[in-house]
């Protein structure tokens, strides 16, 4: 890619990036609740009182990774998870972008847009609730093992059934190829 080139896309993406999150913060502005139900107040809950009561950083319903992420947001109140799973959401297009580059994937660009367009982040913006981040840690893990960054992929899998009940079946994945098809036995 041309320098030109990849200034311009960086520019159209980082304009379509503030476009996108200040859309959705006028939609929850106008939103009557939040997706998610009382998972997403509980999630909010349990992040802000962390600060108070430090035993629910440890809270395994409320996901640690996630409290310890999403207590700063959640002392601006509810609407502050909102804005981290706004930010989770970008991230995750920006390093997909990155990934599908890496991976010289000639419409890589396509990938940032497929993210954000996903029916199923649509669903969550708007809430409490930990999936948002997980894709974010999701993304970073896929990027860190095309860049061949393997003991932070590693270190990242190893945090992901923190943030996610499914980050168990993660980890499993990301530990065999780690251990079996990489043979990078000091990673695992």
């Amino acid at each position: 890619m041309r320098a030109f080139d990849k200034k311009f896309t960086y520019l159209l993406l980082t304009l379509f990036s503030i476009l996108y999150f200040g859309s959705f913060l006028y939609v929850y502005s106008l939103s009557p609740g939040l997706e998610g139900g009382m998972d997403s107040y509980q999630h909010y809950l349990i992040a802000k009182y962390s600060w108070k009561y430090p035993v629910l950083f440890l809270h395994q319903w409320g996901k640690p990774v996630f409290t310890l992420i999403a207590s700063p947001f959640a002392q601006w109140g509810i609407g502050g998870n909102v804005v981290l799973n706004l930010l989770s959401i970008l991230g995750s297009a920006w390093l997909c972008y990155f990934t599908a580059r890496k991976l010289k994937f000639k419409f890589a660009i396509f990938s940032f847009i497929a993210v954000l367009f996903s029916p199923i982040f649509f669903d969550q913006l708007i809430s409490g609730l930990t999936e948002p981040l997980c894709a974010l840690l999701l993304s970073i893990l896929l990027y860190a093992l095309v860049a061949d960054k393997i003991v932070l992929a590693s270190i990242i899998a190893g945090l992901m059934p923190f943030a996610r009940s499914e980050g168990f079946m993660i980890m499993a994945v990301v530990g065999f190829y780690v251990l079996f098809i990489l043979k990078n036995y000091k990673a695992f």
